[in-house]
This record gives C-alpha cells, sequence and structure tokens, in this order.
C-alpha cells in the first residue's frame, strides 16, 4: 500500500552505551529511504555497533529493507555489529518475518535491549572461507604425513633384516 503522506518521517543519530542509535520515526519507504541515507553514511563512518530503532516505524517497506540490509553488509564489511529494535507484533516485524530477513538481523524488543545485544557482543573473528579452507587443507597434509611416518617405521621395523 503506498505512503499515505500522514507521518512524518525523521531520523536523528545519537550514542547511547557505546552504540551509535538510529532512532527512525514514521514510515520508511521509498520516498522517505534517500532522507536515511544521510544517517547511515555517518554511522559507517563512525567507530563501534549500532542500533537501528525501528519502534516509531508505523510502516516498512521493500525499498527500505533493502536500504538495511545493505547497511548490514556495509558493516560487517568493517567488523561491527548492528541489532534491529522493533514491536515484536508490529508490521515491522511482520516484514522481516515475511521476508526472512528475521534470521540475518539481531532484532530485540526494545532499544535498551538492542544496545545490550550489540554492548555485550562478544567480538569473534570473521574469517574468509578462503582461510578456513587454507586451515583445513593444512590439517589433511600434517594428518597425511603423520600417518605417513607412521607407516614408514612400521615398515621399517618389519622389513628391515635382523
Amino acid at each position: 500500500m503506498p505512503s499515505t503522506g500522514q507521518t512524518q518521517f525523521s531520523v536523528r543519530a545519537a550514542y547511547d552505551s557505546g552504540a551509535c542509535v538510529l532512532d527512525v520515526r514514521g514510515e520508511l519507504e521509498i520516498s522517505t529511504v534517500d532522507s536515511l541515507q544521510p544517517a547511515i553514511e555517518a554511522a559507517l563512518s563512525a567507530t563501534g555497533p549500532v542500533v537501528v530503532d525501528l519502534c516509531a516505524v508505523s510502516f516498512l517497506d521493500s525499498q527500505g529493507l533493502y536500504a538495511l540490509l545493505v547497511f548490514r553488509e556495509r558493516l560487517r564489511e568493517q567488523d561491527r555489529d548492528l541489532a534491529i529494535a522493533c514491536w515484536p507484533d508490529g508490521a515491522v516485524a511482520l516484514l522481516f518475518r515475511v521476508s526472512g530477513t528475521d534470521r540475518l538481523f539481531v532484532l530485540r524488543p526494545s532499544r535498551e535491549a538492542a544496545i545490550a545485544a550489540v554492548v555485550a557482543a562478544v567480538p569473534t573473528p570473521r574469517e574468509s572461507f578462503a582461510v578456513e579452507g587454507l586451515r583445513w587443507w593444512v590439517g589433511q597434509v600434517v594428518w597425511t604425513l603423520r600417518v605417513g611416518e607412521r607407516l614408514v617405521g612400521y615398515a621399517r621395523r618389519t622389513l628391515s633384516p635382523r
């Protein structure tokens, strides 16, 4: 359903407990998503975890969701955490569930819970598949060499003349 323009859109950035919090209000949709971009860019140029508070968002369309997905990816490239606050039974949470993106975002029922999720998060190293694959390959080579050494030792003991 297109926007009726009745809800004034706004976004405000602030810091709370070490997290950059984007407080979004109104309808986040195709006609307002461009207004979110400056706040996203400011958050990307900052440091630390980010919370997007959507509790006061009355409508979220695919363009708004796409902007959040791109934002999430750009934060991941910087090894930074993101949590989204939205009412569990609201229209915004429903869109996350229906689209399957609820599995991609850390969703919390309040701003405080979202801040706690990203501030208390233990940083985990994010390695590429190439690094993980290289570690696996090295492990296989080392295992093969150990087995080979044992076989050579066994062959020497059993085949050597006494």
